[in-house]
């Protein structure tokens, strides 16, 4: 317990004696490009890569009992590596193909995508014109033809347009809602709607946050010399939980940009793996500038402010009433004229 909250102050402690290490090692290097003339060089260029061998003579130097140790450490066991490889590989192809499963046992009738599948599967499907009784496909053969007709089926809508899609680079703002259905109820003029469209609060919260994360980082970057309040908090928390903000960043990134590089029609609900991204990566970052993980003890429900602890329940009970007055455009529920123009968030027309 005493390690565990004594950890940030330790943290804080070393942080302060990095920055104050940095900012003294560039300040030698600007002085001696400034004395020497060459003033083509760059400080920071210069005085990361004196760091960077003073890192790596100490690394030579380290003991030789020490290194000794190091290398004789175990490597990871075969059941280690399977069980790696079954996370990431296994398990993500075993949760796929299940869904396939799912899918063909709910729809074992002729359908309007059955034109696209094959004359086998077409045979198996009843209510077609093909259908035979005795006609069999194993599971096997079904995933891979439903596969390739997927695959066929995008590649002829390269450059295709339609209505509905949007662009990549529109989905954070859910610039452009999916109607799925509409119908009027009859009764005063009531309407339903199912209709895909992000949460304003949410998705537009997300921008704020993250956009209020990387201004204060940079201020904490162009104020080292000496920078201290707010920023330079917030930095220090952040390389704290630095690999947690790449992770989430880079799955962001590799979940939204190739996006940029497809040529078919796309929409909304594309941009979901992304957004499931950028809400953690969100959540990580107010985090940050909150301090709710300032404590390191794992516990549930513990802030280190009133302010902080009030900031988690404003923002949750924020994020619960604006879906709340969403949900009613994406679930069906009948409402009236004045009450769909008040929800309804769109920034183009259909």
């Amino acid at each position: 317990w005493g390690e565990a909250s004594s950890r940030q102050e330790y943290l804080d402690i070393c942080g302060r004696k990095d920055e104050d290490f940095e900012i003294l090692v560039r300040e030698l290097m600007q002085r001696m490009i400034e004395e020497s003339g060459e003033r083509h060089l760059d400080a920071d260029g210069v005085a990361l890569g004196l760091m960077g061998v003073t890192w790596a003579l100490d690394m030579w130097r380290t003991p030789r009992a020490v290194r000794r140790a190091a290398a004789a450490a175990p490597a990871p066991s075969m059941a280690r590596w399977a069980g790696e490889f079954a996370t990431l590989a296994v398990v993500p192809a075993a949760v796929y193909v299940a869904t396939f499963a799912v899918h063909f046992a709910l729809l074992p009738n002729d359908g309007i995508g059955v034109r696209y599948m094959s004359p086998e599967f077409a045979a198996t499907r009843v209510g077609n014109a093909a259908y035979r009784a005795d006609a069999h496909m194993s599971f096997a053969a079904e995933v891979a033809d439903l596969n390739h007709a997927m695959g066929a089926m995008n590649l002829s809508w390269s450059g295709a347009t339609h209505p509905a899609a949007s662009k990549w680079y529109t989905w954070p703002i859910s610039k452009h809602p999916v109607l799925f259905w509409q119908t009027d109820t009859g009764q005063r003029g009531d309407t339903q709607w199912i209709m895909l469209q992000g949460n304003p609060v949410l998705w537009w919260g997300i921008l704020a946050a993250l956009a209020l994360f990387g201004a204060l980082l940079a201020l904490a970057r162009l104020s080292r010399r000496g920078g201290a309040g707010r920023a330079s908090v917030v930095a220090a928390r952040a390389r704290t939980h630095r690999d947690a903000l790449l992770f989430l960043l880079a799955g962001y990134v590799m979940n939204f940009v190739p996006f940029a590089f497809i040529t078919r029609p796309m929409y909304l609900y594309h941009y979901f793996f992304g957004l499931t991204y950028s809400v953690a990566l969100a959540s990580f970052a107010v985090g940050v500038l909150a301090g709710w993980t300032d404590d390191d003890t794992d516990r549930l429900w513990r802030f280190p402010s009133r302010v902080s602890r009030t900031t988690y329940v404003a923002m949750i009970a924020l994020v619960a009433v604006s879906f709340a007055y969403f949900a009613p455009m994406s679930y069906g529920t009948a409402l009236s004229a004045s009450a769909v123009q008040h929800r309804r968030w769109l920034l183009e027309a259909h």
